[in-house]
């Protein structure tokens, strides 16, 4: 899969460029994929309709991934908000979590979108979005949050009360990674060096150990190979690694492995061997993860170039893609740096991720431009990878192959991509919704094994749901009506007119696009008048009426013989104590208190002075009058103006505050990260980022400030310079000098 929505697939790899299939799966965005058999796959997308009004996350599932574009099956179950991931460890389960902290489940995923149920109140705590989401046999699944929370449950297609949302003592940071095996065990780290276990996730608060093991670092990813083994990585150069994961911080040792550099992710197939790829380039592999630094072996096999993803089928296959179109590939990857081989794919993307299906040779490679490149034969070069341009628009973030006939991607617009021979060149797209209003959010991760799948998106929400089982029919998706018509009923003396459509008398018909909308005016006769709207959509008595074409409309417009009224003239009116002259002339004085002031009315033309009383300030006009100058009334002017007079306002100098400092800061695949030191007591920071233009003329963007934390994530950036602006803002509201800092996104 790539970043514009292809598929790239071949049976013959080694065949040639004539060998290869792109399939074209549609221009939206995929974010995870989930496919528990050979013979499943269930995935997430994210869809943008016209005019980018039309947002929905949606659910494909596939029994014949390799089918095409038809045997997949869209269901849009999660409007409004956005997936991270979805998981489906069999093939009848799946949940995930949304950004409004509910849980969304079925045990039918193909069953469409009456088969997913939405679980309100699971996770009251996240504020932007659930991070990741781990699922283990018992059953057992467990989810951390934006704000330092875990939710565990082993029934996870239960109620919110089947969920316990435990927010661990202590935690201050984002939870960047929780890995969860069958003992049942569950670890996961945060951006502020801790690690957080639990033998009983479901348990609640008290069940989980809060240990500082890594402190003042990033710990960015976690893999536990057993009960007796997880290791850490970090964005020091530093692995993290206990032989007793729930013990105390002294049963963490840190090892630097890798001098300063960053590390972009960890694979332990097994308890004799890890392997980990950083941003220079390296491999750091060992076959005795908790021996300390002399059983870490760093080679430098990709100089100038990131890694972005590590994935080890067995000891003697591992892949790493990095940020400059390269594949690094191993059939004995602790054999220092002339035992990898490097394979450049396209040195003009990055690739994010890859996924080898365990105990084979199958491997799935996806980037930033929307590709996906597969291979049966990964350390066979350049010819035994094949692509397809299975996104067109939207970078492909991320892949998980559970077998080599089942493969699930999510994109940076929502979207997922699945298959069940990735080879053959048959991915799906699908976009579902099943409740209203229909507003999608992005997908970004998604987990399946056989039984189950498991999205999350971008607001803290998790997505679960059954796969289909393997060899059934893929029905495929009914596409939505792309018009919908608006008929208008004119009944009396007068007509009606909009974009498209003028009617005089009877009913008028007009086809839009779906999401138009369209400005009703109903204009009477002369001598009649306009008596209100009916109908669907339209209402009241003013004159103009907007309806959004999101279904076929009726609206009828009425109008009645009579007499017009001739309207009053304008009638001014005093809040507070002053006068108001026309002309030079007082018209209408107010003393304020309790004593009676009339409004009066003046004809135009003329000109309206608002003059104070003493101790009093004149503060603006409101109505018809706007401004704190003198108001012209225009001839024939109706309405009301009136003048507004208060106590002055006292302006006390303040002092600004200090400016704020950056503790810190990170970037990696389009994320950075901001951590700032806390400001004064009763003080606030304000962010803003702002993507800097480039060309002669262009015209440099002024920073849109917003409040924000102590850490602050800026995620899916396109490539390009950006500027972080952050302020200090005094309780009373004065703002500190603003404190830059440049970032460069590849």
């Amino acid at each position: 899969m790539d970043g514009v929505g292809n598929v790239v697939s071949a049976t013959n790899p080694t065949g040639g460029a004539a060998a290869w299939t792109v399939t074209t799966m549609g221009a939206n965005a995929f974010n995870s994929v989930s496919c528990p058999s050979a013979k499943l796959c269930v995935g997430g997308q994210y869809h943008v309709g016209g005019g980018g009004t039309d947002n929905s996350a949606t659910i494909l599932t596939s029994t014949d991934p390799a089918g095409g574009a038809s045997t997949w099956t869209p269901a849009d179950i999660d409007p409004g908000q956005s997936l991270n991931g979805v998981s489906c460890p069999s093939t009848t389960l799946c949940f995930a979590f949304d950004s409004a902290g509910r849980l969304i489940t079925s045990t039918n995923p193909t069953g469409g979108a009456g088969a997913w149920t939405v679980v309100d109140g699971v996770d009251p705590y996240a504020k932007e979005g659930m991070l990741g989401v781990s699922c283990a046999a018992g059953p057992l699944c467990v989810a951390i949050d934006d704000s330092g929370d875990v939710l565990a449950s082993t029934n996870p297609t239960g109620t919110a009360a089947d969920w316990s949302a435990a927010r661990v003592a202590g935690i201050g940071s984002i939870i960047n990674s929780v890995s969860c095996i069958t003992t049942p065990l569950c670890v996961a780290v945060d951006a502020g060096g801790d690690v957080i276990s639990s033998t009983t996730p479901s348990g609640g608060s008290n069940q989980w150990s809060l240990v500082n093991a890594d402190p003042g670092q990033d710990v960015l990813d976690v893999s536990c190979a057993a009960s007796t083994l997880c290791v850490a990585v970090d964005d020091n150069g530093n692995v993290v690694t206990s032989v007793d994961p729930t013990g105390s911080a002294g049963q963490w040792t840190v090892t630097d492995v890798d001098g300063a550099n960053s590390f972009g992710g960890v694979s332990c197939p097994s308890t004799s061997l890890c392997v980990a790829v950083d941003a220079a380039g390296n491999v750091v592999t060992s076959t005795d993860p908790a021996g300390g630094a002399t059983q870490w072996h760093p080679a430098s096999i990709d100089a100038g170039n990131a890694f972005q993803s590590v994935s080890c089928a067995s000891a003697s296959l591992c892949v790493a893609v990095d940020d400059n179109g390269n594949v690094a590939t191993s059939t004995n990857p602790t054999g220092g740096a002339g035992d990898w081989t490097i394979t450049n794919l396209d040195g003009t993307v990055v690739l994010n991720g890859v996924s080898c299906a365990p105990s084979t040779t199958s491997c799935v490679v996806v980037g930033s431009d929307g590709a996906v490149l597969t291979s049966s034969n990964p350390t066979g070069g350049v010819g035994a990878w094949s692509g397809v341009l299975a996104d067109p628009q939207y970078s492909i973030n991320w892949v998980s192959c559970p077998a080599a006939m089942l493969c699930v991607a999510v994109d940076g617009n929502g979207d997922v991509l699945t298959s069940t021979d990735p080879a053959a060149g048959a991915w799906a797209l699908d976009l579902t919704d099943v409740t209203d209003p229909p507003h999608g959010h992005v997908l970004l991760g998604v987990s399946c094994t056989l039984a189950q799948c498991v999205a999350v998106d971008d607001d803290g929400n998790e997505l679960a749901g059954i796969p289909p089982a393997p060899g059934t029919p893929t029905t495929p998706a009914t596409p939505p009506p792309t018009t919908h018509t608006l008929s208008v009923t004119v009944s009396g003396p007068g007509s009606v007119s909009g974009s498209g459509i003028s009617c005089s008398g009877g009913t008028c018909t007009h086809s839009y696009a779906t999401g138009t909308s369209v400005t009703l005016t109903a204009t009477p006769e002369p001598d009649q008048f306009f008596s209100g709207w009916s109908g669907a959509g339209c209402g009241g008595i003013s004159t103009a009426c907007t309806i959004t074409l999101n279904s076929d409309q009726n609206v009828t417009v009425n109008f009645e013989v009579g007499i017009v009224l001739k309207p009053l003239p304008l009638q001014v009116v005093i809040s507070g104590s002053g006068s108001v002259l026309s002309d030079g002339t007082s018209i209408l004085t107010c003393p304020g208190g309790s004593s009676p002031c009339v409004p009066t009315y003046v004809s135009g033309p003329a000109t309206l002075t608002a003059v104070p009383a003493a101790g009093e300030e004149f503060q603006g006009w409101s109505g018809y009058c706007t401004g704190n100058g003198a108001c012209t009334v225009a001839a024939g002017a109706t309405g009301q103006a009136i003048a507004l007079f208060g106590t002055p306002k006292v302006e006390t100098a303040t002092a600004p505050p200090p400016p704020p400092v950056i503790s810190k800061a990170t970037s990696k695949s389009g994320t950075v990260t901001f951590a700032f030191a806390s400001p004064t007591r009763g003080a606030r920071l304000e962010c803003a980022l702002v993507r800097r233009l480039t060309g002669k003329h262009a015209h440099q963007p002024k920073p849109a400030y917003a409040a924000c934390g102590t850490r602050k994530v800026y995620r899916h950036l396109r490539a390009g310079s950006y500027t972080l602006y952050v302020r200090t803002v005094s309780a009373s509201g004065v703002a500190s000098s603003a404190l830059t800092r440049v970032v460069k996104i590849s």
